[in-house]
């Protein structure tokens, strides 16, 4: 089955989540609405399509959203490090088409 990639994905409300917590709802609620708007398909398509692709064009806003401090617990300068939360980011992260290394 193919989809139209100008069509937003379904909205986290209405789709089941990895989510147990208010905090994980939260958080891939707003990795959500962060890859919606930054990553959209035009976007994508105008970063990738030059002859030097922007591939890590969305890592600052990731690690301001705690994306990469997600991967880790806090012995390890993280703040979760459980595959649950780990889980939510990559859900996203693929939900969106996102080219950037998050586990590299």
């Amino acid at each position: 089955m193919q989809t139209n990639p100008a069509t937003p994905p379904t909205p986290a409300s209405t789709r089941a989540s990895l989510a147990r917590s208010d905090e994980q709802r939260l958080y891939s609620e707003t990795l959500q609405k962060f890859l919606l708007t930054e990553n959209d398909f035009d976007r994508r398509c105008k970063r990738l399509a030059g002859p030097h692709p922007e591939r890590v064009a969305l890592w600052g806003g990731l690690a301001e959203l705690g994306a990469l401090a997600a991967a880790f617990d806090d012995a390890h300068g993280g703040y979760a490090g459980d595959a649950r939360t780990l889980a939510l980011t990559m859900t996203e992260l693929g939900r969106s088409l996102a080219v950037e290394p998050y586990l590299a």
